[in-house]
């Protein structure tokens, strides 16, 4: 995969706190940072292409530190909010792509429908009988 498509951090179960967001982003990113300050300070200088991916973002300062990441012109972020919530409305309106994927154009009933004849939930199942 090539550098500027690869996914270079992922921060699972970092949606809802900003002190455990910096803490995952700045062990990821081989920096040393306690404050959220202080990993914009860190990056800031590192112009490397880095792709960030903030999934389930629950926090409204998590969503503003994410623009402050953002403003950094060599990350690219990710972020998932779920619509309606503080952080969604934290993150709309700054001119970012955004991609609801509750659209109907986003979503295929049909296809899903034999997705799911054709992968039969296993939970509950013995696989081995």
């Amino acid at each position: 995969m090539p550098a500027e498509r690869a996914v270079h951090v992922v921060a699972p179960f970092a949606g809802d706190s900003l002190q455990g967001l910096t803490w995952a982003l700045a062990d990821q990113l081989d920096v040393v940072a306690r404050a959220p300050g202080e990993l914009l300070d860190r990056l800031g200088p590192d112009t490397r292409r880095t792709v960030i991916v903030l999934p389930d973002v629950r926090s409204e300062d998590v969503a503003e530190f994410a623009g402050k990441l953002a403003g950094l012109a060599h990350l690219r972020l990710i972020v998932e909010a779920r619509t309606g919530t503080a952080p969604h409305e934290a993150l709309t309106g700054r001119g970012w792509a955004e991609l609801d994927l509750d659209l109907e154009q986003w979503t295929d009933p049909q296809r899903f429908e034999e997705w799911g004849a054709a992968h039969p939930p296993t939970f509950g199942v013995d696989a081995t009988a």
